[in-house]
């Protein structure tokens, strides 16, 4: 859980950077302040959940760790003691959670996802010295002495590691492989998908750097478009086992590693739903309330004209019991309540 001090708040971090900083786990980030604020009770409620607690100091222009240590294993007047701190210094405008969505609702229709699971080049360095292969990103790199890997494949799995329990040894991988558009996605946004990556990654398209992500067992969300070419397109991926905060990811389990789960592309319009809830509010006598939550956005920021959320609710055996469609504008919340009788 992240708590940011208002859209004003200027980190010195870009969106990529702050994200490899918490992602390995939930911390609440607050900007000191003279007032209190209504929010307060936001930040009683969320440094309970926190695990790290970090403040954005004016004086020094940094993120600095508030409380080092484990804020679940705090005692209960110590934790008092955090929160008396934030009541006093926190003004929390509006909350928001992190995610590696990045303000995108990933498309279900199967007809428009494009798969980028096959065999890739593979580089298996030991240790995370990659310093005589920094330029594999690039379309001209010659990797035709590469092996091939299958993604998704663990490294473990396939041979080419010694497996290890809950963490890995120190290891990098560098992946190439190339990829088309599909024509009809022209005018459309580019979204690159990786369901899952053991452990952290950075990402190139054509040579040109696309982000990074270290939570292994989330989908994380790249908009490619301002790197594509209008013909083949190089993916190259760098593939890291030790990074700050690695070893959260240590379970009860193997410590495998690799592009373990799917890779895809979808497009996405200027316009269209960065998120939806849907929640039954209550069931009585059979009946149930059905709430439905809507965001929308657009990647250009421009006007645009009145944006329709069509929709209908389907029972198990087929037959469509309600439809809906209301206006929405982007970046404005909607919320719609639908009542169902006999609900199954």
């Amino acid at each position: 859980l992240g708590l940011f001090a208002g859209s004003e708040l200027q980190l010195p971090y870009d969106y990529d950077e702050l994200m490899a900083l918490i992602a390995p786990r939930p911390v609440l980030i607050v900007q000191p302040q003279r007032d209190r604020d209504a929010g307060i009770k936001d930040v009683r409620a969320a440094v309970k959940r926190a695990k790290t607690v970090y403040s954005y100091s004016n004086a020094t222009d940094k993120l600095e760790l508030l409380e080092p240590d484990d804020i679940g294993r705090l005692s209960r007047a110590t934790q008092d003691k955090v929160i008396e701190w934030m009541e006093k210094n926190a003004k929390v405008l509006s909350p928001h959670i992190l995610s590696s969505d990045k303000g995108i609702k990933p498309v279900s229709d199967p007809s428009l996802i494009k798969s980028l699971n096959g065999n890739w080049k593979f580089q298996l360095i030991k240790g995370l010295d990659w310093s005589k292969f920094d330029d594999f990103f690039t379309p001209a790199y010659p990797d035709a002495n590469w092996k091939s890997i299958p993604v998704p494949g663990n490294w473990d799995a396939l041979g080419l590691v010694e497996p290890r329990y809950a963490h890995p040894d120190s290891l990098t991988g560098l992946y190439r492989t190339t990829f088309t558009v599909p024509d009809n996605w022209k005018n459309q946004h580019a979204i690159l998908r990786f369901d899952g990556v053991l452990r952290g990654y950075e990402i190139w398209v054509n040579g040109q750097y696309a982000g990074k992500w270290e939570s292994s067992y989330n989908t994380c969300l790249f908009d490619i478009t301002p790197y594509l070419s209008g013909k083949e397109n190089t993916l190259a991926v760098r593939v890291y086992t030790h990074f700050k905060g690695f070893d959260f990811d240590g379970n009860d389990d193997w410590g495998q590693v690799g592009i373990t789960r799917d890779v895809s592309l979808f497009p996405v319009p200027d316009s269209h739903l960065k998120d939806l809830t849907i929640n039954t509010q209550s069931i009585e006598n059979g009946n149930a309330l059905i709430g439905l939550d809507f965001l929308a956005g657009n990647f250009s920021k421009k006007k645009t004209q009145a944006l329709q959320i069509k929709g209908k609710i389907v029972s198990p055996d087929g037959k469509t019991v309600e439809e809906f469609s209301f206006p929405i504008t982007p970046d404005a919340e909607v919320h719609k309540e639908i009542a169902i009788e006999q609900a199954q």
